[in-house]
């Protein structure tokens, strides 16, 4: 550097590491173990010192505009590449970029709002590689809360439009443990409010599957207030009231 530092901007480690397989056959216990290496390392996008001078590598640049279905600009979409920490988040406009992206292949995630706060990222088909001081624009597909939906209620003839002279919003949320993870299994019921004869039963949403999700398509009275409960049978039931929204309303529930 012109101020006299040396700087290391690019290094790789081969770290060795012991392997063990062990295999039973018959009575006998066999055991194999060797010695591997394992390569690892990094690279310095930027550093500044109090003098002024700066440190800038040639990395690469991502820079997009998140779109719907149809084509239409959407803002607040949380965009990544998988497996790193990437992170940017669309403008009004939709666009976003991402900045000393280093050499390699990723694949580009999206998060909806809508599912954001679900904790679903949609991990798009799209792959690129990066290179150095290169620029690379693309536009990414975010299917809508209202797509993703549509997918999980496939098997509902009717998951939206009017029910009983109501008109139907969907509703779709996760059930999580006190630590975050998700509780598969849980009972998920809702109740519509009524002022006169107070809460009564509309849907029930079966059991959480795998991944502590579960969604409604039918009976979700929209503008009303609702009461979801989740239930496993062994702790206090858990309620959440909300209203309605048209299209989809997401929901979190954390069990005690």
């Amino acid at each position: 550097m012109p101020n006299g530092i040396a700087i290391v901007d690019q290094w790789w480690l081969h770290v060795p590491a012991v392997w063990v397989d062990t295999q039973h056959l018959d009575t006998r216990r066999i055991e194999r173990s060797g010695v591997l290496l394992r390569e690892a390392g990094g690279e310095v996008a930027r550093a500044e010192w109090p003098d002024g001078s700066r440190w800038h590598a040639s990395l690469g640049e991502l820079r997009g505009r998140t779109v719907d279905d149809t084509g239409a600009p959407l803002a607040g979409i949380n965009v990544g590449l998988a497996e790193t920490d990437y992170r940017s988040t669309s403008d009004s406009s939709g666009f976003f970029e991402i900045l000393d992206v280093a050499p390699g292949s990723y694949r580009i995630t999206a998060v909806e709002p809508d599912l954001s706060r679900l904790g679903i990222s949609l991990v798009t088909a799209q792959e690129f590689a990066a290179r150095r001081d290169s620029v690379l624009d693309v536009i990414v597909r975010v299917p809508s809360s209202d797509s993703f939906v549509d997918r999980a209620c496939h098997s509902d003839v009717a998951s939206s439009g009017e029910q009983g002279g109501l008109t139907s919003g969907r509703l779709i949320g996760r059930v999580v443990q006190r630590d975050g993870k998700p509780a598969p299994g849980v009972q998920v019921d809702v109740e519509l409010v009524e002022e006169v004869s107070g809460p009564r039963p509309v849907a029930a949403g079966g059991a959480t599957d795998a991944d502590g999700m579960f969604h409604l398509c039918r009976w979700i009275p929209v503008g009303r207030t609702v009461i979801v409960r989740a239930r496993d049978g062994t702790r206090t039931p858990v309620l959440m009231r909300l209203q309605v929204s048209p299209g989809v309303t997401t929901v979190r529930l954390e069990l005690p």
